[in-house]
């Protein structure tokens, strides 16, 4: 038999859980089955061409399973005697397949837990400043942009808009809890989380 001889199925990814690693994946290969049946057709109506040349295609190699992966970050979580809660959420833009759950302390929970934004807020703000900014930017604006990421520079962000912006305060509910940020003049007017609109700001509220 032809087919058994050379078609190799692809190798999936699978976790050493023992060194917190991952075993190398393996594309696989099979004939072209339309092709090859096209060619040996021909050869057998052929008079002289009777041999035929069979080939072979590349197929690539899948991504983790998700129950392994799901194990493999568990363990991790385990290994670091991490006893806060975490939810990861993980979707394969090709094929739609994803992997949520939440853990905490070797037990799983419900998922789509409300986590306050913290610092990851500053991304939003960062995208909107870029876009209200006007070209070229200064590599002082650059900078204090950078500071308020990186060092959490609440009056950087203030200087890289000049000393005139104005701030305001508020808080709007987020899924029964409170979420408060400062917003700026340039704060964009809209922040979603779950749906709901976080927090609400006016750019020229007085």
């Amino acid at each position: 038999m032809i087919v058994p001889r050379y078609t190799q199925p692809p190798i999936p990814p699978h976790p050493v859980l023992d060194r917190l690693s991952w075993t190398a994946s393996k594309p696989g290969r099979s004939f072209d089955i339309k092709r090859a049946t096209e060619d040996i057709r021909e050869a057998l109506l052929s008079l002289d061409q009777r041999e035929v040349t069979l080939s072979l295609v590349q197929e690539p190699a899948p991504p983790p399973d998700p129950q392994e992966l799901q194990l493999f970050l568990q363990t991790i979580i385990d290994r670091a005697s991490f006893d806060g809660l975490v939810e990861i959420y993980l979707s394969n833009l090709q094929s739609g397949e994803k992997l949520h759950f939440a853990y905490r302390a070797g037990e799983y929970l419900p998922v789509d837990i409300a986590f306050t934004a913290a610092s990851t807020i500053k991304i939003p703000i960062m995208v909107s400043s870029y876009r209200r900014l006007s070209a070229p930017i200064s590599e002082n604006t650059k900078t204090l942009l950078a500071l308020m990421i990186s060092e959490s520079k609440k009056r950087s962000f203030r200087q890289a808009h000049g000393n005139s912006a104005r701030s305001n305060t508020r808080t709007a509910p987020c899924n029964g809890g409170y979420a408060k940020a400062r917003a700026e003049k340039h704060f964009p007017s809209r922040i979603f989380l779950h749906g709901r609109t976080v927090i609400r700001t006016l750019s020229d509220t007085r």
